[in-house]
C-alpha cells in the first residue's frame, strides 16, 4: 500500500477503535446519524457522505431503479389460483399514479428509497378519510422523526421545520425499516460504515485541493549560502508574491523572473508515491460493497471484465440487491394499507420483468420456446403485450402441439370368450 493510503487509514482510525473494535452508538445518534470530529477533521453524516461520488452513484442507482418499477394492485380469484390487476381499487391510483398530490410514483419511490439507503429508515404519513380509506402517502424526512415506545406501543413524533410537532400512532405511519438489530429502527449504512467511507471522502477532498491550489508543494525556495537568512516577514512576503503570480491552474507554466538570487529545490511526487488513484478505487469498491452494488454499475469497470461476466453481475444485482428491497416494499404495503379482510383478496406486487429484459435476439428465441415449443405456456397476444404492442384478434389461445393432445380414455380389455372346446 502507498504512503498516502496508509497515512489516511492511520489518521481516520482512532487507537481505541483499532484496539477494541467498538463504536459509540449513542454518540452517533446524538450527532444526527453521523460521526463528527474524525481524526482527519472530516464529519461523516448522510448528507456529507453524498459528496463522495461513489456514495452518490449508489444511492442514485438504487433509488431510481426502485422508482422505475411499476407496482399494481392485484385481486385473487375465489380459488386463489388466479390473479388480475384491479384498476378499480381505491389504492390503485395511489400506488400506480400519485402517492401524494406533489409527487409522481417514480419521484415518491426515489425520495423514499434515498431516505432508506442513507439513513436506514423511510417514513410516510398515511392520510386517511373519516372511513379509514387511504388518501395519500406523505414522505417525512427521517431526521425530523423520533420513534418511541410508550406503554408498549410504537409512537412517532414528527417535528417539521418551523412547525409544531405532531404525534402519530404506528397505524398512521408507513415505516420502511432497513437493516436492524433490534427490530425497532433501522441502522444507517453511513452511520455504521463511517470509518470505511471517510478515506474516500478524505482522498476526494485532498485531490480537489491538490488540483485547486497545489496542496503538495512543487518546490522549496531558500536563500543561497552566504546570504542573510530570511525572517518570517521576508519569507511571508516572498511567498505571497510568488503565489500571486504562479499559483493556480490558470497561471501554470508562466516564466519566473527573479530579482534576487535564490536556491530552488523541485519536489515531484509520482502517482506511485501518492497512491491517489488506488485510494479512490479502493474507496469505490468499499462503498459499493456497503450498498450491495457491483462496482461496474457505478463506473468502476474492472480491467478485463467480459460481457458475460458483466451480464451475470447484473443478474446478481437484481437477485441479491433489488429483489430484497422490492419484497420489503410489497410486504410493507400489504400489511399497512389493507385491512385484514382485504388482505385475503387483494395484494400489491411490483413487476420486475422490465429489468430482466434481454437483447432482441435472446427475447425472440425465448418467445419461440414459450409460445411454440414442446410445452407452450404463453399466448401470442401475451408476447405482444410484453413487447408493448396491442393485441390482435385470434391470438389469445395458447398453441397446442399435435403430439401433445390429451390422451384418449382407454377401454378396459375384456376376457377372451371360449368356444367350449378349451382344454379343461
Amino acid at each position: 500500500m502507498g504512503r498516502l493510503r496508509n497515512t489516511m487509514l492511520r489518521w481516520l482510525t482512532p487507537p481505541e477503535l483499532r484496539a477494541r473494535r467498538i463504536v459509540d452508538w449513542e454518540s452517533w445518534m446524538a450527532h444526527g446519524g453521523g460521526i463528527e470530529n474524525l481524526p482527519a477533521g472530516i464529519d461523516i453524516t448522510p448528507d456529507s457522505a453524498l459528496a463522495l461520488s461513489s456514495v452518490y452513484a449508489c444511492v442514485r442507482l438504487l433509488s431510481r431503479t426502485i422508482g422505475t418499477l411499476p407496482a399494481h394492485v392485484y385481486r385473487r380469484s375465489a380459488d386463489k389460483r388466479l390473479k388480475e390487476i384491479d384498476r378499480t381499487h381505491r389504492l390503485y391510483p395511489i400506488i400506480h399514479g400519485k402517492p401524494c398530490p406533489e409527487l409522481t410514483t417514480s419521484q415518491w419511490f426515489t425520495v423514499m428509497q434515498s431516505h432508506y439507503e442513507l439513513r436506514g429508515n423511510a417514513y410516510a404519513h398515511i392520510e386517511r378519510d373519516a372511513q379509514g380509506n387511504v388518501l395519500a402517502l406523505w414522505p417525512l424526512h427521517p431526521d425530523s422523526v423520533k420513534v418511541e415506545r410508550i406503554n408498549g406501543k410504537k409512537r412517532y413524533t414528527h417535528t417539521p421545520v418551523n412547525a409544531p410537532a405532531k404525534i402519530y400512532d404506528a397505524v398512521d405511519i408507513l415505516h420502511h425499516m432497513g437493516y436492524s438489530v433490534d427490530g425497532f429502527v433501522g441502522m444507517s449504512p453511513i452511520q455504521v460504515c463511517a470509518y470505511s467511507i471517510a478515506p474516500g471522502l478524505a482522498a476526494q477532498i485532498y485531490g480537489g485541493h491538490s488540483f485547486g491550489n497545489g496542496a503538495w508543494p512543487g518546490m522549496v525556495i531558500t536563500p543561497p549560502e552566504g546570504v542573510r537568512k530570511w525572517g518570517d516577514e521576508d519569507a511571508r512576503a516572498f511567498e505571497q508574491s510568488w503565489n500571486a503570480r504562479f499559483q493556480g491552474p490558470q497561471r501554470a507554466s508562466k516564466i519566473a523572473v527573479m530579482t534576487q538570487r535564490v536556491d530552488v529545490k523541485t519536489i515531484t511526487p509520482t502517482l506511485e508515491d501518492m497512491q491517489f488513484v488506488d485510494t479512490i478505487k479502493m474507496s469505490a469498491i468499499m462503498v459499493a460493497r456497503i450498498f450491495g452494488v457491483q462496482p461496474h454499475m457505478i463506473g468502476d469497470h474492472e480491467k478485463g471484465a467480459s460481457y458475460a461476466s458483466v451480464e451475470q453481475q447484473v443478474q446478481d444485482f437484481l437477485t441479491h440487491t433489488i429483489r430484497p428491497r422490492v419484497v420489503e416494499w410489497e410486504q410493507l404495503f400489504n400489511t399497512s394499507l389493507f385491512t385484514e379482510r382485504e388482505r385475503d383478496e387483494w395484494f400489491i406486487e411490483f413487476v420486475m420483468d422490465s429489468l430482466l429484459r434481454a437483447d432482441t435476439k435472446t427475447r425472440h428465441e425465448a418467445y419461440q420456446i414459450a409460445a411454440g415449443g414442446n410445452a407452450p405456456w404463453l399466448s401470442r397476444n401475451e408476447i405482444r403485450a410484453y413487447e408493448n404492442h396491442n393485441p390482435v384478434e385470434g391470438l389469445d389461445e395458447i398453441l397446442q402441439p399435435m403430439n401433445m393432445g390429451a390422451a384418449a380414455p382407454q377401454t378396459p380389455s375384456r376376457p377372451k370368450q371360449g368356444n367350449g372346446n378349451e382344454e379343461k
